[in-house]
């Protein structure tokens, strides 16, 4: 997991030059700290996103 930085403000989540997000910390039941997220298509516009968790919050980001 060296070569992915941590996301600002999200920072148990990592990315690396290959746009890859992967958890790289963090407690959480049931996450596993190298997995790669997967990318998944927003339903109504079509577009990729990536869903963060952070405690009891989630975020859908756009991947670009």
């Amino acid at each position: 997991m060296d070569n992915f930085v941590p996301i600002p403000n999200w920072e148990v989540y990592g990315i690396n030059k290959l746009g890859q997000i992967a958890r790289i910390g963090g407690k959480r039941k049931g996450a596993k700290i190298g997995r790669l997220l997967k990318i998944q298509t927003h339903n109504t516009r079509g577009y990729a996103i990536v869903r963060l968790y952070d405690q009891q919050k989630q975020k859908s980001f756009d991947v670009h």
